[in-house]
Parts: C-alpha cells; sequence; structure tokens
C-alpha cells in the first residue's frame, strides 16, 4: 500500500527545532538511501543554519509537488 508515504507528504510540515527532530520527521518522505544521504551530509555540516538548510533542500522538492 502506498498511501502512507503520500500522505505523510500531504501532512507534512517544516518544522524548524533541533537537527534530530527535524531529520526523524523528514523520514517518512525520503527513501532510506535519501535518508541516509541526508543524515551523512548533516553530520558533515557545519553549523545549526547550514544543517537547516540542507535538510530543506532535500524536502523542499519533495513536499512542492
Amino acid at each position: 500500500m502506498q498511501t502512507s508515504r503520500s500522505k505523510k507528504k500531504d501532512e507534512y510540515v517544516f518544522v524548524e527545532g533541533s537537527v534530530p527532530v527535524m531529520l526523524r520527521n523528514t523520514k517518512a518522505l525520503l527513501s532510506d538511501k535519501q535518508y541516509k544521504d541526508l543524515c551523512n551530509e548533516v553530520n558533515n555540516a557545519e553549523g545549526y543554519q547550514r544543517k537547516k538548510e540542507i535538510i530543506f533542500q532535500y524536502v523542499e522538492p519533495i513536499i512542492s509537488k
């Protein structure tokens, strides 16, 4: 059943907060590979603002469809 991801996408709101919370909220939207790549990129980034930008770059194309 494929409705779980599309339902999550329709209900998703980009919530600012701690980086772990933002990552946890994106997990339902991304494939396992995308999520793993995102986590690796965020772990290598410096500073909260840059990490938030990276997360938004991954999520924005999905939620704007």
